[in-house]
């Protein structure tokens, strides 16, 4: 049975998640984005501000912290790939996740980050994943192709984000030769289905996204309420 990690944005919810008996937690800097800005575009958060408040959460728990190298870094004026996996590590990140979405049509570059921070980790305990989330524009033998790529560089898992049920079919034979995990991060994919892949484990984001969303909409319609209403 595969391992569920949820994600996390805030400390109540990794207080709630340890209490719960989850022993890993994924600080998702989409998450992460919306918490502090309101918004998932994660451009907008600035890569100081994310180490930042990983630092803290990291702090509040005993969890092991998974987290991502922001999507911004390797664009950062002020923090390049090396110091953003050093810093990460530094914290106590056990796995950093580095996706291409910022080289979907350029798999060497995504090669590169992924030399340049398997060359940073100092500590056997900390592990890079590759997230490859654009199965939508490369296709599947685009897919093989940077399965591959984060093989030769060193790095044992996969993580696989933005595919619906659908997919799952057309991915299947490669579970068997690679070890792929798999990302729960919009509705068209659920758990039934990406059980199929036998995954290690699973990150769940979407279901905490739409927590998260639904709760700040009642909190501040209750508020609204009783202002309103005057008790």
């Amino acid at each position: 049975m595969s391992h569920i990690i949820p994600a996390a944005s805030n400390a109540l919810m990794i207080k709630y998640l340890e209490s719960q008996g989850f022993t890993e937690v994924y600080l998702d800097s989409v998450l992460v984005s919306t918490q502090l800005l309101g918004t998932a575009d994660t451009t907008l958060l600035d890569t100081t501000e994310y180490l930042n408040y990983v630092q803290r959460l990291a702090n509040a728990t005993t969890m092991n912290i998974i987290a991502d190298a922001p999507i911004d870094c390797a664009q950062s004026t002020s923090w390049t790939l090396p110091q953003t996996i050093a810093k990460l590590e530094a914290i106590g990140t056990r796995r950093i996740i580095i996706d291409d979405q910022r080289s979907l049509n350029d798999p060497q570059e995504f090669q590169k980050q992924l030399q340049t921070a398997q060359t940073v980790i100092t500590n056997d305990d900390t592990q890079i994943i590759a997230e490859l989330d654009g199965f939508i524009d490369y296709g599947i033998i685009g897919l093989q192709e940077r399965i591959s790529i984060a093989e030769a560089a060193g790095v044992v898992d996969i993580i696989i984000g933005q595919i619906s049920n659908l997919d799952i079919s057309a991915i299947q034979n490669l579970s068997v030769d690679h070890n792929i995990n798999l990302v729960i991060d919009n509705p068209e994919i659920n758990y039934s289905a990406a059980g199929q892949l036998e995954p290690e484990f699973i990150l769940d984001t979407y279901h905490v996204s739409e927590a998260l969303t639904r709760s700040a909409k009642t909190i501040s319609q209750n508020m609204i309420i009783k202002m309103f209403m005057g008790n």
